[in-house]
């Protein structure tokens, strides 16, 4: 049980140095929620495609928010996938996921065919 309070705090943590504190000005000004729903149609265009994944058994502070981000995702019709998977914030699921991550990567990154042009 100290563990999991441990791991919790030290989620907490991280996140808040990532993200900022509660309320802080940091947090507001870098909500994902709040980028991604004012996001225009003409900007939604522009964007990248996402991969993100989750494990099934992730934190109650992790996984649902990243169900949330992708339904948001999806409405707004940005480019996207997720996964929700066994397992969850280690480095045994990473391990089992990042061959898959990578040839995610590597197909969408990939630049279509040129096409040739004749030459007279």
């Amino acid at each position: 049980m100290k563990s999991i309070r441990l791991c919790k705090a030290f989620l907490l943590l991280l996140v808040s140095c990532s993200f900022g504190a509660v309320g802080s000005e940091t947090r507001l000004s870098n909500d994902l929620f709040d980028i991604v729903g004012k996001l225009t149609p003409a900007r939604v265009a522009s964007l990248p495609y996402f991969y993100f994944d989750c494990g099934t058994e992730d934190s109650a502070l992790i996984f649902p928010f990243n169900r949330e981000l992708a339904a948001l995702m999806f409405e707004k019709k940005i480019p996207h996938e997720f996964r929700e998977l066994p397992g969850d914030h280690s480095w045994g699921y990473w391990d089992r996921q990042v061959r898959e991550i990578l040839k995610i990567a590597a197909d969408k990154m990939r630049m279509p065919p040129m096409k040739r042009t004749s030459r007279a």
